[in-house]
């Protein structure tokens, strides 16, 4: 377009890898129409902040990044914000309060479906807050992806129909809009033909896509399908999977499928089962125990990752100890929690009981220890064993990377010894660089590789080539 502006573009995204995904068909769209991204507040002329409010520490980050951007339009008036994602959807006039006099423009969820008509009509102030739909929205221009070199995110579906009483997502994400088949093949094929090597699919809950589709239980059918792409792609990883959810077909094909990586992330968010039914969580602690055992009976060496969350009203001191049981019990590899925050608009938000901030935080440390023990206990069962390893980067005379038993930015590294034959090749950690280090007779860096566990602690392993 003739004498189209051009604008220096400063992208920030919070949150989880959903958002993530958001924001990088955003950027497909700005680049597509060419603008320059930069990562420089004061250098920028448009700011764009996709947001986070699933719980308060997520919105009070929100609010310091908000801050920092503000602090450079002080600077340089000519600077405009755009406020993106999930804070602007569900507290719109709560920002407009805060930061009104600064933000030039907000944009909902699926940012990508509004962003060029905003940076457009920059000078209009124009904003963009919608009630979600009901139906999958595909980027126009794909996506770019941000994750590194070697790794990418593909969402499967968004929104949810699970209604956790705790849970402020369905609220703001909408209902359970599962993407078509053939968008989700076609761009996975594109990431392996560009290099990914593992695809982490997510979702706010992948074990219901294809529900609204009239179709339940089609993520096995899916798995088959992924597990035939062509090219550099060599592990899947599945992240959020609802527990009574987890059918025998999901079981065998992620026994079967080769590609797909023996890991599962299941958030079951307690182990006591009255806390459960208060959450509205379907299922009890023992049908969870039955569905590990089925799930390490097929893959005998799966990797399982779980979340709970420690102070929920009703938690008793009781249904901690409970919690606390169920936990040693289930030994999960990886797990994490969150304290309760009470989220407004939430079934949960207008329950009376309530536990008092220094037992959640003495709870919360009790919780902490006891995963961690586990943990530790995990990896040093590994002391000796081989596994499959992710070169990621390098620095100094180490290689780190993952195994195929840690997802990307919420479980733990490895790091092995590594040659390097010329001082020539650039290195950094976030966004490894297209060169390969060669370690021996082997390129490492992009590759998978097996090699020995030597040492462990809690979170990260150390290995050796083979």
């Amino acid at each position: 377009m003739k004498n189209k502006k051009i604008y220096k573009i400063c992208p920030v995204s919070l949150g989880c890898a959903k958002n993530q995904y958001d924001m990088e068909a955003a950027l497909a769209e700005i680049l597509t129409e060419g603008h320059e991204i930069i990562y420089d507040y004061k250098d920028a002329d448009i700011i764009i902040i996709n947001t986070c409010s699933f719980i308060e520490s997520a919105r009070d980050e929100t609010k310091a990044n908000i801050d920092e951007a503000v602090k450079a339009k002080k600077l340089n008036p000519k600077i405009n914000i755009i406020v993106c994602g999930c804070y602007p959807q569900k507290f719109n006039e709560e920002l407009i309060s805060l930061y009104g006099k600064y933000i030039t423009a907000y944009c909902g969820i699926e940012m990508h479906k509004y962003i060029m008509d905003i940076i457009h009509n920059i000078k209009n102030h124009k904003s963009k807050i919608e009630t979600t739909g009901t139906t999958w929205i595909e980027p126009i221009c794909g996506r770019l992806n941000t994750l590194g070199d070697y790794v990418g995110n593909i969402k499967i579906s968004e929104g949810c129909n699970n209604r956790c009483s705790y849970c402020a997502i369905p609220y703001i994400r909408g209902v359970l809009r599962s993407r078509p088949e053939e968008y989700i093949l076609k761009e996975a094929q594109i990431m392996s033909d560009n290099g990914i090597k593992e695809l982490n699919i997510i979702a706010q809950d992948i074990t219901a896509y294809g529900k609204d589709f009239g179709k339940p239980d089609a993520l096995p059918e899916l798995l088959y399908k992924l597990n035939d792409i062509k090219g550099p792609l060599e592990w899947i990883r599945l992240l959020y999977a609802y527990p009574t959810e987890i059918t025998p077909n999901l079981i065998k094909a992620i026994k079967n499928c080769d590609k797909v990586v023996k890991y599962l992330d299941i958030p079951l968010q307690h182990g006591d089962n009255q806390v459960l039914k208060d959450m509205n969580r379907r299922g009890t602690k023992e049908e969870y125990l039955k569905t590990i055992e089925k799930l390490r009976e097929a893959c005998p060496n799966i990797c399982l990752r779980s979340t709970f969350i420690v102070g929920y009203p009703t938690e008793s001191e009781k249904a901690f100890e409970n919690l606390i049981d169920f936990v040693k019990l289930a030994e999960f590899d990886r797990a994490g929690f969150f304290t309760y925050s009470r989220e407004i608009n939430t079934p949960a938000y207008n329950i009376k009981e309530s536990v008092p901030d220094k037992v959640i935080e003495e709870r919360a440390g009790i919780l902490a220890q006891t995963l961690e023990d586990i943990s530790l206990k995990k990896n040093k069962a590994l002391i000796g064993k081989n596994i499959k390893m992710l070169c990621e980067y390098k620095e100094g005379k180490y290689i780190y990377g993952r195994t195929e038993r840690d997802a990307i930015d919420i479980d733990g590294i490895i790091k092995i010894k590594a040659e390097i034959p010329s001082p020539r090749h650039f290195l950094r950690k976030c966004h490894p660089p297209q060169s390969k280090i060669v370690g021996g007779q082997k390129e490492l860096l992009g590759n998978i590789i097996t090699v020995q566990v030597t040492g462990a602690d809690a979170y990260d392993l150390e290995g050796k080539l083979i």
